[in-house]
């Protein structure tokens, strides 16, 4: 998510409605589309999300 390319492209796929920000149902109709597609594929994402979350506690504990 540090590319902003990559940013871009994502919302321009995710924002269907085209307000800045994607909601929750935008996000599970992505993960719909993309599970129907590929199951790997979503099991990979859901993995990253895994991770990013888990630096993020790691980092907010090193902060406090």
């Amino acid at each position: 998510m540090k590319n902003p390319q990559f940013v871009s492209s994502a919302m321009e796929h995710l924002d269907l409605n085209l307000d800045g920000c994607v909601s929750l149902r935008e996000w599970l109709i992505s993960m719909k589309t993309t599970f129907d597609k590929s199951e790997a594929a979503c099991k990979t994402a859901l993995k990253m999300h895994e991770k990013g979350e888990r630096k993020e506690k790691r980092a907010q504990a090193e902060y406090n």
